[in-house]
């Protein structure tokens, strides 16, 4: 499956996102989940597409399927996912879908992220994101939780200066004790909207 980046010009972006979505737009498909049936989409063929870092998209056939994930997927090397207007990455209520490590680039496009939770306190259900950027365009966040005393973001919570872009993305039922959908942990972390 081609590799396809993002529609649209960025001159509307920060610097940083934009070298973030040049790094993505440049990528080229270096790994594909699935071989064309729903019954090859899974937790464990996305785990080992992500391990090296890069463009991933999927090949699951031409319609929606639901990827249930049951572990959180550490990222520390610059991704690019594109669920192709197909894919929903579903959290079983218990686990937080993406921590993103490392200081370095991100992009999540076409893809619905639903039912992360940040267990124990802790925050962004759905995306912890620690430094680098994060750009997310025609994402949809539903149904993520951060609960506990101090957690917030209950899809999103960047710190220690993270910079997170969003553009068409939807968040719906999202819940935290702070920051019901996005939180961000300090005064050097950025969020745009466009």
């Amino acid at each position: 499956m081609p590799h396809t980046c993002f529609s649209g010009s960025i001159t509307a972006l920060t610097v940083r996102s934009a070298a973030a979505l040049s790094l993505a737009c440049a990528l080229p498909a270096q790994a594909v989940v699935g071989t064309g049936t729903p019954a090859s989409c899974t937790e464990a063929a996305l785990t080992t597409e992500l391990s090296a870092g890069g463009a991933v998209s999927f090949n699951c056939g031409p319609n929606p399927i639901t990827i249930p994930i049951t572990s959180t997927k550490t990222l520390s090397q610059s991704t690019h996912i594109d669920g192709g207007g197909l894919v929903t990455l579903q959290g079983d209520g218990s686990v937080r879908l993406f921590d993103l490590t490392g200081g370095l680039g991100y992009t999540m496009s076409r893809l619905v992220l639903s039912e992360g939770a940040a267990q124990g306190g802790g925050s962004g259900g759905a995306i912890r994101i620690e430094g680098g950027t994060l750009y997310l365009e025609d994402v949809e966040l539903y149904g993520n939780t951060a609960l506990g005393t101090f957690a917030r973001g209950g899809a999103i919570y960047s710190f220690s200066g993270a910079e997170v872009e969003l553009r068409r993305v939807r968040a719906t039922i999202n819940q935290a004790t702070y920051g019901g959908a996005i939180a961000t942990g300090g005064s050097t972390d950025r969020l745009t909207l466009t």
